[in-house]
Protein backbone atom coordinates (compact mmCIF):
# COMPACT_ATOMS: atom_id res chain seq x y z
CA UNK A 1 0.00 0.00 0.00
CA UNK A 2 2.84 2.39 0.83
CA UNK A 3 4.49 1.82 -2.57
CA UNK A 4 1.20 2.48 -4.33
CA UNK A 5 0.67 5.72 -2.41
CA UNK A 6 4.23 6.84 -3.19
CA UNK A 7 3.71 6.14 -6.86
CA UNK A 8 0.42 8.03 -6.93
CA UNK A 9 2.06 10.98 -5.16
CA UNK A 10 4.90 10.94 -7.70
CA UNK A 11 2.51 11.20 -10.63
CA UNK A 12 0.30 13.73 -8.85
CA UNK A 13 3.40 15.92 -8.62
CA UNK A 14 4.22 15.44 -12.31
CA UNK A 15 0.59 16.18 -13.19
CA UNK A 16 0.80 19.33 -11.05
CA UNK A 17 3.95 20.45 -12.90
CA UNK A 18 2.29 19.82 -16.27
CA UNK A 19 -0.88 21.77 -15.46
CA UNK A 20 1.18 24.72 -14.19
CA UNK A 21 3.10 24.69 -17.47
CA UNK A 22 -0.20 24.62 -19.38
CA UNK A 23 -1.56 27.64 -17.48
CA UNK A 24 1.73 29.50 -17.96
CA UNK A 25 1.70 28.78 -21.71
CA UNK A 26 -1.83 30.22 -21.92
CA UNK A 27 -0.52 33.45 -20.40
CA UNK A 28 2.75 33.64 -22.32
CA UNK A 29 2.53 31.38 -25.40
CA UNK A 30 5.51 29.04 -25.37
CA UNK A 31 6.44 26.90 -28.35
CA UNK A 32 8.66 24.84 -26.05
CA UNK A 33 5.79 23.93 -23.68
CA UNK A 34 3.38 23.30 -26.57
CA UNK A 35 5.74 20.60 -27.82
CA UNK A 36 4.81 18.22 -25.03
CA UNK A 37 2.35 19.48 -22.41
CA UNK A 38 -0.91 18.06 -23.84
CA UNK A 39 0.64 14.79 -25.13
CA UNK A 40 1.97 14.32 -21.58
CA UNK A 41 -1.54 14.16 -20.11
CA UNK A 42 -2.63 11.66 -22.76
CA UNK A 43 0.45 9.49 -22.19
CA UNK A 44 -0.16 9.63 -18.44
CA UNK A 45 -3.76 8.48 -18.93
CA UNK A 46 -2.51 5.54 -20.96
CA UNK A 47 0.03 4.77 -18.25
CA UNK A 48 -2.78 4.02 -15.80
CA UNK A 49 -4.78 1.89 -18.24
CA UNK A 50 -5.04 -1.71 -17.02
CA UNK A 51 -5.60 -4.94 -18.97
CA UNK A 52 -8.41 -5.85 -16.58
CA UNK A 53 -10.49 -3.04 -18.11
CA UNK A 54 -11.13 -5.16 -21.22
CA UNK A 55 -10.79 -8.72 -19.90
CA UNK A 56 -14.55 -9.27 -20.07
CA UNK A 57 -17.44 -7.45 -21.70
CA UNK A 58 -18.71 -6.52 -18.23
CA UNK A 59 -15.34 -4.98 -17.35
CA UNK A 60 -15.35 -3.06 -20.62
CA UNK A 61 -18.81 -1.63 -19.98
CA UNK A 62 -17.82 -0.66 -16.42
CA UNK A 63 -14.70 1.04 -17.76
CA UNK A 64 -16.72 3.04 -20.31
CA UNK A 65 -19.24 4.07 -17.63
CA UNK A 66 -16.42 5.08 -15.28
CA UNK A 67 -14.72 7.17 -17.97
CA UNK A 68 -18.04 8.78 -18.90
CA UNK A 69 -18.56 9.85 -15.29
CA UNK A 70 -15.01 11.16 -14.89
CA UNK A 71 -14.66 12.93 -18.25
CA UNK A 72 -17.94 13.43 -20.10
CA UNK A 73 -20.12 14.40 -17.13
CA UNK A 74 -17.77 17.31 -16.24
CA UNK A 75 -17.52 18.19 -19.95
CA UNK A 76 -21.30 18.32 -20.32
CA UNK A 77 -21.84 20.08 -16.98
CA UNK A 78 -19.26 22.83 -17.55
CA UNK A 79 -20.39 23.36 -21.15
CA UNK A 80 -24.07 23.71 -20.25
CA UNK A 81 -23.34 26.01 -17.29
CA UNK A 82 -21.15 28.32 -19.39
CA UNK A 83 -23.66 28.30 -22.26
CA UNK A 84 -26.41 29.36 -19.89
CA UNK A 85 -24.11 32.10 -18.54
CA UNK A 86 -23.14 33.32 -22.03
CA UNK A 87 -25.43 36.35 -22.09
CA UNK A 88 -24.58 37.14 -18.45
CA UNK A 89 -20.91 37.27 -19.45
CA UNK A 90 -21.88 39.76 -22.15
CA UNK A 91 -23.64 41.94 -19.57
CA UNK A 92 -20.49 42.05 -17.40
CA UNK A 93 -18.30 42.73 -20.49
CA UNK A 94 -16.54 39.35 -20.54
CA UNK A 95 -17.82 38.75 -24.10
CA UNK A 96 -18.45 40.99 -27.10
CA UNK A 97 -21.95 42.49 -27.24
CA UNK A 98 -22.55 41.13 -30.75
CA UNK A 99 -22.00 37.55 -29.54
CA UNK A 100 -25.35 37.41 -27.75
CA UNK A 101 -27.23 34.13 -28.19
CA UNK A 102 -30.86 33.20 -27.77
CA UNK A 103 -31.80 31.25 -24.69
CA UNK A 104 -32.57 27.64 -25.44
CA UNK A 105 -36.15 26.52 -25.95
CA UNK A 106 -35.65 22.82 -25.24
CA UNK A 107 -33.16 20.19 -24.09
CA UNK A 108 -32.28 19.36 -27.72
CA UNK A 109 -30.86 22.86 -28.28
CA UNK A 110 -28.73 22.56 -25.16
CA UNK A 111 -27.37 19.12 -26.05
CA UNK A 112 -26.67 20.14 -29.66
CA UNK A 113 -24.66 23.15 -28.56
CA UNK A 114 -22.91 21.10 -25.88
CA UNK A 115 -21.52 18.77 -28.56
CA UNK A 116 -20.80 21.23 -31.36
CA UNK A 117 -19.93 24.42 -29.50
CA UNK A 118 -17.45 25.13 -26.71
CA UNK A 119 -17.70 28.45 -24.90
CA UNK A 120 -14.62 30.71 -25.27
CA UNK A 121 -13.91 30.82 -21.54
CA UNK A 122 -13.66 27.02 -21.33
CA UNK A 123 -11.85 26.35 -24.59
CA UNK A 124 -9.45 23.90 -22.95
CA UNK A 125 -12.34 21.58 -22.08
CA UNK A 126 -11.96 19.97 -25.51
CA UNK A 127 -9.37 17.77 -23.83
CA UNK A 128 -11.99 15.96 -21.71
CA UNK A 129 -14.06 15.15 -24.80
CA UNK A 130 -11.06 13.91 -26.78
CA UNK A 131 -9.53 11.92 -23.90
CA UNK A 132 -12.83 10.12 -23.29
CA UNK A 133 -13.00 8.85 -26.86
CA UNK A 134 -9.27 8.09 -26.96
CA UNK A 135 -9.66 5.90 -23.85
CA UNK A 136 -12.78 4.17 -25.17
CA UNK A 137 -11.26 3.59 -28.60
CA UNK A 138 -8.16 2.02 -27.08
CA UNK A 139 -10.23 -0.25 -24.82
CA UNK A 140 -12.47 -1.32 -27.73
CA UNK A 141 -9.46 -2.11 -29.92
CA UNK A 142 -7.88 -4.14 -27.11
CA UNK A 143 -11.13 -5.99 -26.36
CA UNK A 144 -11.73 -6.80 -30.02
CA UNK A 145 -8.19 -8.10 -30.57
CA UNK A 146 -8.46 -10.23 -27.44
CA UNK A 147 -11.71 -11.82 -28.58
CA UNK A 148 -10.27 -12.56 -32.02
CA UNK A 149 -7.34 -14.34 -30.34
CA UNK A 150 -5.00 -11.56 -31.48
CA UNK A 151 -4.10 -10.28 -28.02
CA UNK A 152 -0.52 -9.57 -29.01
CA UNK A 153 1.37 -6.27 -28.90
CA UNK A 154 2.34 -6.63 -32.56
CA UNK A 155 -1.29 -6.65 -33.69
CA UNK A 156 -2.20 -3.83 -31.32
CA UNK A 157 0.79 -1.79 -32.52
CA UNK A 158 -0.28 -2.24 -36.15
CA UNK A 159 -3.82 -1.07 -35.42
CA UNK A 160 -2.63 1.91 -33.36
CA UNK A 161 -0.18 3.01 -36.08
CA UNK A 162 -2.97 2.67 -38.63
CA UNK A 163 -5.09 5.09 -36.61
CA UNK A 164 -2.10 7.44 -36.39
CA UNK A 165 -1.86 7.48 -40.18
CA UNK A 166 -5.60 8.11 -40.42
CA UNK A 167 -5.26 10.99 -37.95
CA UNK A 168 -2.37 12.46 -39.95
CA UNK A 169 -4.42 12.17 -43.15
CA UNK A 170 -7.37 13.89 -41.48
CA UNK A 171 -5.09 16.76 -40.40
CA UNK A 172 -5.00 17.91 -44.05
CA UNK A 173 -8.77 17.76 -44.50
CA UNK A 174 -11.14 20.74 -44.14
CA UNK A 175 -13.20 18.76 -41.58
CA UNK A 176 -10.11 18.08 -39.45
CA UNK A 177 -11.53 19.74 -36.33
CA UNK A 178 -14.99 18.16 -36.55
CA UNK A 179 -15.65 16.53 -33.16
CA UNK A 180 -11.86 16.24 -32.74
CA UNK A 181 -11.88 13.06 -34.84
CA UNK A 182 -8.37 13.72 -36.15
CA UNK A 183 -7.05 14.49 -32.67
CA UNK A 184 -8.59 11.29 -31.28
CA UNK A 185 -7.05 9.12 -34.02
CA UNK A 186 -3.63 10.76 -33.78
CA UNK A 187 -3.44 10.89 -29.98
CA UNK A 188 -4.40 7.24 -29.62
CA UNK A 189 -0.69 6.59 -30.17
CA UNK A 190 0.26 8.81 -27.23
CA UNK A 191 -2.18 6.87 -25.04
CA UNK A 192 -0.61 3.60 -26.21
CA UNK A 193 2.87 4.92 -25.41
CA UNK A 194 1.75 5.48 -21.81
CA UNK A 195 0.38 1.95 -21.67
CA UNK A 196 3.72 0.57 -22.92
CA UNK A 197 5.64 2.66 -20.39
CA UNK A 198 3.68 1.07 -17.57
CA UNK A 199 4.08 -2.40 -19.01
CA UNK A 200 7.81 -2.34 -19.72
CA UNK A 201 9.35 0.62 -17.84
CA UNK A 202 7.27 0.88 -14.68
CA UNK A 203 10.26 1.77 -12.52
CA UNK A 204 10.76 5.04 -10.71
CA UNK A 205 14.55 4.98 -11.24
CA UNK A 206 13.93 5.28 -14.99
CA UNK A 207 13.15 8.94 -14.36
CA UNK A 208 16.56 10.27 -13.38
CA UNK A 209 18.92 13.19 -13.89
CA UNK A 210 20.49 11.73 -17.02
CA UNK A 211 17.14 11.19 -18.74
CA UNK A 212 16.00 14.65 -17.64
CA UNK A 213 19.02 16.28 -19.30
CA UNK A 214 18.71 14.18 -22.45
CA UNK A 215 14.97 14.81 -22.80
CA UNK A 216 15.43 18.54 -22.17
CA UNK A 217 18.12 18.75 -24.87
CA UNK A 218 15.91 16.91 -27.36
CA UNK A 219 12.98 19.22 -26.63
CA UNK A 220 15.26 22.25 -26.88
CA UNK A 221 16.53 21.01 -30.24
CA UNK A 222 13.00 20.61 -31.60
CA UNK A 223 12.06 24.00 -30.19
CA UNK A 224 14.87 25.55 -32.22
CA UNK A 225 14.32 23.74 -35.51
CA UNK A 226 10.51 23.86 -35.62
CA UNK A 227 8.82 26.92 -37.05
CA UNK A 228 5.40 26.49 -35.48
CA UNK A 229 4.25 24.82 -32.26
CA UNK A 230 2.26 21.62 -32.47
CA UNK A 231 -1.43 21.91 -31.60
CA UNK A 232 -3.08 18.72 -30.39
CA UNK A 233 -6.56 20.28 -30.28
CA UNK A 234 -6.24 21.34 -33.92
CA UNK A 235 -4.50 18.05 -34.83
CA UNK A 236 -1.57 19.84 -36.44
CA UNK A 237 1.93 18.40 -36.23
CA UNK A 238 4.79 17.84 -38.66
CA UNK A 239 4.60 14.08 -39.11
CA UNK A 240 3.57 10.93 -37.17
CA UNK A 241 7.14 10.18 -36.07
CA UNK A 242 7.42 13.69 -34.64
CA UNK A 243 4.32 13.18 -32.50
CA UNK A 244 5.51 9.77 -31.27
CA UNK A 245 8.92 11.10 -30.26
CA UNK A 246 7.56 14.17 -28.49
CA UNK A 247 5.05 12.05 -26.57
CA UNK A 248 7.87 9.84 -25.29
CA UNK A 249 10.34 12.65 -24.58
CA UNK A 250 7.76 14.91 -22.92
CA UNK A 251 6.66 12.13 -20.58
CA UNK A 252 10.27 11.42 -19.59
CA UNK A 253 11.05 15.13 -19.20
CA UNK A 254 8.24 16.02 -16.80
CA UNK A 255 8.49 12.84 -14.73
CA UNK A 256 12.27 13.19 -14.48
CA UNK A 257 11.83 16.79 -13.35
CA UNK A 258 9.95 15.49 -10.29
CA UNK A 259 13.18 14.09 -8.79
CA UNK A 260 14.46 17.66 -8.35
CA UNK A 261 11.53 18.55 -6.09
CA UNK A 262 13.13 17.77 -2.74
CA UNK A 263 11.27 20.07 -0.35
CA UNK A 264 8.37 18.29 1.30
CA UNK A 265 6.06 21.34 1.35
CA UNK A 266 6.59 21.94 -2.40
CA UNK A 267 5.84 18.27 -3.08
CA UNK A 268 2.59 18.61 -1.14
CA UNK A 269 1.58 21.76 -3.01
CA UNK A 270 2.34 20.25 -6.42
CA UNK A 271 0.61 17.00 -5.46
CA UNK A 272 -2.49 18.94 -4.38
CA UNK A 273 -2.47 20.89 -7.63
CA UNK A 274 -2.05 17.62 -9.54
CA UNK A 275 -5.16 16.22 -7.87
CA UNK A 276 -7.14 19.27 -9.02
CA UNK A 277 -6.20 19.44 -12.69
CA UNK A 278 -9.84 19.19 -13.81
CA UNK A 279 -11.11 22.47 -12.31
CA UNK A 280 -7.85 24.21 -13.33
CA UNK A 281 -8.27 22.98 -16.91
CA UNK A 282 -11.86 24.19 -17.05
CA UNK A 283 -11.69 27.45 -15.08
CA UNK A 284 -8.24 29.01 -15.57
CA UNK A 285 -9.38 31.20 -18.51
CA UNK A 286 -12.29 32.54 -16.48
CA UNK A 287 -9.82 33.23 -13.67
CA UNK A 288 -7.69 35.24 -16.11
CA UNK A 289 -10.76 37.35 -16.91
CA UNK A 290 -11.34 38.02 -13.23
CA UNK A 291 -7.76 39.28 -12.86
CA UNK A 292 -8.07 41.44 -15.97
CA UNK A 293 -11.36 42.85 -14.68
CA UNK A 294 -9.67 43.80 -11.38
CA UNK A 295 -6.76 45.43 -13.23
CA UNK A 296 -9.10 47.48 -15.45
CA UNK A 297 -11.10 48.67 -12.46
CA UNK A 298 -7.93 49.47 -10.47
CA UNK A 299 -6.43 51.45 -13.36
CA UNK A 300 -9.77 53.17 -14.06
CA UNK A 301 -9.82 52.09 -17.71
CA UNK A 302 -12.78 51.65 -20.04
CA UNK A 303 -14.51 48.43 -18.97
CA UNK A 304 -15.56 47.71 -22.57
CA UNK A 305 -12.01 46.63 -23.43
CA UNK A 306 -12.45 43.65 -21.10
CA UNK A 307 -14.40 41.74 -23.77
CA UNK A 308 -11.35 41.87 -26.05
CA UNK A 309 -8.86 40.74 -23.41
CA UNK A 310 -8.48 37.43 -21.63
CA UNK A 311 -5.36 38.74 -19.98
CA UNK A 312 -3.44 42.03 -20.09
CA UNK A 313 -0.79 41.69 -22.84
CA UNK A 314 2.01 42.78 -20.54
CA UNK A 315 5.28 40.89 -20.07
CA UNK A 316 5.60 42.30 -16.56
CA UNK A 317 6.80 39.39 -14.41
CA UNK A 318 4.66 40.54 -11.47
CA UNK A 319 1.49 40.44 -13.57
CA UNK A 320 2.45 37.09 -15.06
CA UNK A 321 2.84 35.59 -11.59
CA UNK A 322 -0.52 37.02 -10.51
CA UNK A 323 -2.25 35.47 -13.52
CA UNK A 324 -0.43 32.18 -12.91
CA UNK A 325 -1.32 32.09 -9.21
CA UNK A 326 -4.97 33.03 -9.71
CA UNK A 327 -5.30 30.75 -12.75
CA UNK A 328 -4.28 27.82 -10.58
CA UNK A 329 -5.68 28.51 -7.14
CA UNK A 330 -8.98 30.28 -7.91
CA UNK A 331 -10.29 27.15 -9.73
CA UNK A 332 -9.11 25.01 -6.81
CA UNK A 333 -10.91 27.33 -4.37
CA UNK A 334 -14.08 27.25 -6.50
CA UNK A 335 -13.93 23.46 -6.63
CA UNK A 336 -13.37 23.24 -2.86
CA UNK A 337 -16.33 25.51 -2.08
CA UNK A 338 -18.54 23.64 -4.54
CA UNK A 339 -17.67 20.32 -2.92
CA UNK A 340 -18.32 21.74 0.56
CA UNK A 341 -21.74 23.05 -0.47
CA UNK A 342 -22.59 19.78 -2.25
CA UNK A 343 -21.58 17.70 0.76
CA UNK A 344 -23.54 19.98 3.06
CA UNK A 345 -26.68 19.56 0.94
CA UNK A 346 -26.16 15.78 0.88
CA UNK A 347 -25.81 15.70 4.66
CA UNK A 348 -29.01 17.70 5.10
CA UNK A 349 -30.82 15.34 2.75
CA UNK A 350 -29.43 12.31 4.58
CA UNK A 351 -30.57 13.68 7.94
CA UNK A 352 -34.04 14.35 6.53
CA UNK A 353 -34.25 10.83 5.12
CA UNK A 354 -33.16 9.31 8.43
CA UNK A 355 -35.70 11.39 10.33
CA UNK A 356 -38.44 10.36 7.89
CA UNK A 357 -37.56 6.67 8.21
CA UNK A 358 -37.54 6.90 11.99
Amino acid sequence: MEVQNQRDCFFDISRGIAIILMVFAHIIPSKFIYLFHMPFFIVLSGFFFKEKYYETFSNLVNFIISKFKRLMIPFIAYTIIFELLHNFFINIHFYEVNSKIQYYHNIYDILRNTIFHIEPLIGSIWFLFALFFISILFSLISYTLKNFKMDNEIYRLIVILLFLQIGFYISFQPWNKFLYIGTICSSLTSFYIGYLFNKFYNKRDFFNTRNFILSFLVLLFFNIITQNPIAIAANTYYNPGFLILLSIIGFIFINSFVIFIKQNYIQKILSYIGKNTLPILCLHSLSFKVVTYAIIIFMNKDISILSKLTYVPDKNIFLIMIYLFVGIFLPILANYLTNRITNHIKNIQRIKNESFNN
